[in-house]
């Protein structure tokens, strides 16, 4: 705890500020929104139950009312072969068969014209024992060609004037299997016998329909004939039940018009017509997901109120603590840059005014302070560089005149070649008043003294220049590949017995320069190696009297270009030594 205090209390004026106010707000509307939410929820979800169940009673009213407008047009059927049963004394005369066919015809025409019974009917028949008529929608249906009339009657207890079926395939009636229907019954007595029934075939198909047209939303739609034998609005729906929720949701006794059912609620209502009963099974789940919503909706005003609150009462701070801030932010961008060249010009002349014309002060004084010191560095570091190679000219010197003395001594006939490549070499050495030249100026001062060596070891070395036209133009310190190829000479090539040769390569890797000088001498021991890898490692600040050549093109490359670049050295004893001299690619000026 004293831990976060300190942290707290390190922070900024207007963080402090504005986070105390964000934890009271924050206090304040939780407290708001789980009481409220709360409250809200659980009414909400009361209202959906008692709303999913009033949906389902009214569903059971229209498809009720629907299943006995069916009913009622079957009626008259019924009473019109009543009346030629009884007119006819209960033979069948068969010379009137076809007027009675008309005459069924058109009354099967007004059955499927009334209303919306046409979507439901599959067919109509009327049966007796002697004459059957058949009324399809489907002209292809024919009668299978079984006694339908004594099967019926052996399937079917006849105990009510307007009798029910469970769903058959219609194949149980026409020769062909089409679709599962559904069959109402009416038996015509006489004398206490069933002599004719009227049966109308319902399409279970056109029902399921009805009840996808009815829509359940997230809920599952099933009306039940039986307990054994239902339809749902939609299928696969069925498939997200358990096997136990299944038996217990096709439980047709006992009937309550709202049950739990594991995870699930059903709302059911019978069909007085038929007893059939259709239900509404809603997952626990979407009730709430549904009060949750509205949760969320006052969650998120409630939210919003805070916001709001929490952003005039910030923006009061906000003007408050802004030029503080905004002194707070000129100090740390100070700190960051050496120049310091941030001011803070106060609009009013307060406390804070009165701060910031001090610092500012304080740091134009500060400033020209750092602007002298820093004339006094360059003018160092380029004395040292000039002290730098001051140390190589004398050294390259001597051991071109102690080459050109040997030649002379030796009464080589190529001394005239070698007083003219002498003379070239030190027109290309004293002309010019920079440090840098062009790599192409800096490889054709490399040539001659190459071909004065050449001239001097005849017989001990070849060598070549290969140096990629691309680069010719980039800048390159003065003398830093000549002392390479003096140490390849004097330290390779010397100490063999074989003819030696020296190769010097040019060419672009990727956003680096490498000059690289290759020779097949007699290459460096490991251990001295690794010690001269050391010391180039760290020769910005190394004072040594080996190896001054190399140390000193390398110390020139750090001072004018800084890491990565220099010089690098790899070696295998008796094979191959391998100097490389990495440069920015920059081209030369004019």
């Amino acid at each position: 705890m004293k831990r976060w205090m300190e942290w707290f209390q390190n922070h900024s004026l207007r963080f402090k500020m504005v986070v105390l106010l964000f934890a009271v707000v924050v206090v304040l509307q939780v407290f708001n929104g789980l009481v409220f939410t709360s409250i809200v929820s659980n009414k909400f979800e009361e209202n959906i139950s008692e709303s999913n169940l009033k949906t389902v009673q009214q569903m059971a009213i229209n498809l009720n009312q629907a299943m006995e407008d069916i009913v009622d047009e079957m009626v008259p059927i019924r009473d019109e072969v009543l009346s030629r049963q009884i007119l006819n004394d209960g033979e069948e005369d068969s010379n009137d068969y076809i007027s009675q066919y008309i005459v069924y015809q058109g009354m099967f025409n007004q059955l499927i014209a009334a209303d919306n019974n046409y979507q439901f009917i599959n067919s109509m028949l009327i049966l007796n024992g002697s004459q059957n008529y058949t009324f399809v929608l489907d002209e292809y249906l024919k009668l299978n060609g079984e006694p339908l009339f004594e099967k019926i009657l052996k399937d079917n207890k006849m105990t009510k004037q307007c009798q029910w079926g469970a769903p058959v395939p219609d194949s149980y009636f026409f020769s062909r299997d089409k679709e599962q229907v559904i069959s109402i019954i009416m038996p015509v007595y006489r004398y206490g016998e069933v002599k004719s029934m009227l049966i109308v075939n319902l399409r279970e198909e056109a029902i399921r329909k009805y009840l996808e047209k009815l829509g359940g939303g997230d809920s599952t739609l099933m009306l039940q004939f039986d307990r054994d034998n239902a339809v749902f609005g939609q299928p696969e729906q069925w498939e997200r039940f358990t096997s136990e929720e299944q038996k217990t949701l096709m439980k047709f006794e006992g009937w309550e018009e709202v049950e739990e059912i594991g995870s699930s609620v059903a709302m059911s209502s019978l069909l007085s017509v038929n007893q059939w009963k259709i239900s509404m099974v809603t997952a626990k789940s979407s009730i709430s997901s549904s009060a949750k919503v509205l949760s969320q909706y006052i969650i998120v005003i409630i939210f919003t109120t805070g916001i709001v609150l929490f952003v005039c009462v910030s923006y009061i701070v906000f003007i408050v603590t802004k030029p503080i801030k905004k002194m707070t932010e000129t100090i740390e961008a100070n700190r960051h840059t050496r120049q310091i060249t941030h001011r803070f010009h106060p609009r009013y002349r307060d406390e804070v005014g009165v701060l910031a014309a001090a610092y500012n002060q304080l740091m134009d004084e500060i400033q020209q302070l750092m602007a002298d010191i820093e004339k006094e560095q360059i003018q160092s570091r380029k004395n040292y560089v000039k002290m730098l190679q001051m140390q190589i000219k004398p050294h390259f010197l001597y051991n071109t005149l102690e080459a050109a003395k040997f030649l002379v001594e030796m009464g080589d006939p190529n001394g005239i070649e070698m007083l003219t490549t002498v003379g070239k070499f030190y027109k290309l050495s004293l002309s010019g008043i920079y440090d840098q030249v062009t790599i192409r100026e800096e490889t054709e001062h490399l040539t001659c003294y190459l071909q004065i060596l050449k001239l001097r070891y005849n017989s001990k070395y070849e060598y070549s220049v290969e140096v990629d036209e691309k680069i010719m133009e980039n800048e390159i310190i003065k003398f830093s590949l000549q002392p390479l190829v003096e140490n390849a000479v004097y330290h390779g090539i010397k100490r063999q017995r074989k003819k030696g040769f020296i190769k010097v390569l040019g060419y672009q890797e990727e956003n680096m320069i490498v000059l690289a000088v290759w020779d097949n001498g007699a290459g460096i021991e490991k251990e001295k190696l690794e010690a001269l890898q050391k010391k180039l490692g760290f020769a910005e600040n190394l004072q040594t009297a080996d190896h001054i050549g190399v140390m000193n093109v390398h110390q020139r490359i750090r001072m004018q270009y800084g890491e990565p670049y220099g010089l690098s050295i790899s070696s295998e004893e008796g094979v191959f030594t391998r100097a490389e001299v990495r440069l920015p690619v920059r081209r030369m000026r004019d």
